[in-house]
This record gives structure tokens, C-alpha cells and sequence, in this order.
């Protein structure tokens, strides 16, 4: 997860809102920032983890390649490299899909929660749930 901001910056805006009457709303907002910090911190670590073990396969993929005793044995080896690259490129797109949707319901229900009259129809009822 990313690192949140330390300090008095935070704290100092919630006891402002608090003076100001606003808790509740400076809470929601706290709380909303957290699920979105989360959310993309969840989705960097996703694509670093993609990325690494790609290059790894495709070292292992050149290796195999350059060690191939004919022309063709490297070409099937590269065919069935593509194959693998496509399906996996569907399941990480479709896993980043999945975070993009749970950030944005995470970062959207304490603020549906606060003001269920401003959310779309239901989503009150889906934030509390």
C-alpha cells in the first residue's frame, strides 16, 4: 500500500472541519482519499509484479530461443510465446479491471453513506451493505 502523509496536514484539516461543523464530512473525505490511496496502490504493485514477471518469461523465452538446434524449433518456440502472452495479457487486464471496480466503489460508499440523496438510486443501500 502507498504510504499515507504523516504529519500535522491531515490531522489539522479534520480538527478545522470538526470547528467548523463538518466532521462528518471531513471523515467521509478522510476515508475516501484512504480507499483511493489503497486502490492505486493496490494497482501499482499489480502492474510491478506483471511487468517483472514478464521480463523474466521473455529471458526465458530469448534463452530458449538462442538455444534452439533449428530455425523452426525457434519460430514454434516464439509462436507459443505469443499465445501465452495473449492470455495472460487478458487475465492481468481483467485482474486491474477488478481493482479499478473496488477502488471506485470503496472510494465512492463513504460519501454515498453521508449523502444517500445525491448518490444514484440504490447505491445507499449497496454502500451500507
Amino acid at each position: 500500500a502507498l504510504p499515507r502523509a504523516p504529519g500535522a496536514g491531515p490531522a489539522r484539516m479534520r480538527a478545522l472541519a470538526e470547528k467548523a461543523g463538518a466532521g462528518d464530512e471531513a471523515a467521509a473525505f478522510d476515508a475516501s482519499a484512504g480507499a483511493a490511496l489503497d486502490g492505486i496502490g493496490a494497482a501499482v504493485e499489480a502492474a510491478v509484479g506483471y511487468t517483472r514477471a514478464a521480463a523474466e518469461e521473455n529471458a526465458r523465452i530469448i534463452d530458449r530461443a538462442l538455444a534452439a538446434a533449428t530455425p523452426e524449433e525457434a519460430f514454434d518456440l516464439q509462436i507459443g510465446a505469443g499465445g501465452r502472452l495473449m492470455e495472460r495479457m487478458l487475465s492481468q487486464s481483467a485482474a486491474l479491471g477488478r481493482i479499478a471496480a473496488e477502488t471506485m466503489t470503496g472510494t465512492l460508499k463513504p460519501m454515498a453513506a453521508l449523502w444517500p440523496a445525491a448518490a444514484p438510486e440504490g447505491a445507499g443501500e449497496k454502500a451500507a451493505g
